[in-house]
């Protein structure tokens, strides 16, 4: 059996899984727990129903990355890096910005998959960052 959910928004959720083998009066049952993170593909982002615009280069790195967030307006923004288990490996607080420039450097930690979230209170934005 499959079954697909359609997720409305990039963020982290939690997913409960349970399987149950009724055999020979037998009956099993596995519940597994995990969590999942929905992103939405691309270099560039635009949130939804904002102005705010999100580059990050260079994407795949070597551990030291460009992020950049354009807003239409003064926005606080919450930037957090995640690794492949939905853990926050950084995070930054920023006030009131029109305009908002760093460079991440993640170059200590083991290269994969991560997630960079962008949340102005309003909107999340989730994308992927490879560091090799």
């Amino acid at each position: 059996m499959t079954t697909v959910h359609n997720y409305l928004y990039a963020d982290t959720f939690t997913v409960t899984l349970t399987a149950t083998n009724e055999n020979n009066g037998c009956v099993k049952t596995l519940t597994k727990e995990d969590y999942i993170i929905v992103t939405i593909p691309g270099g560039m982002s635009d949130l939804v129903g904002l102005n705010e615009q999100i580059y990050i280069y260079p994407n795949p790195n070597k551990g030291i990355f460009n992020i950049v967030v354009k807003t239409g307006e003064k926005t606080d923004l919450i930037i957090e890096l995640m690794n492949i288990q939905g853990q926050i490996v950084y995070r930054n607080n920023i006030k009131g910005v029109l305009t908002f420039i760093d460079e991440i450097d993640v170059s200590e930690f083991t290269g994969g998959i991560y997630y960079l979230r962008v949340n102005t209170g309003k909107q999340v934005k989730v994308e992927k960052v490879v560091v090799y």
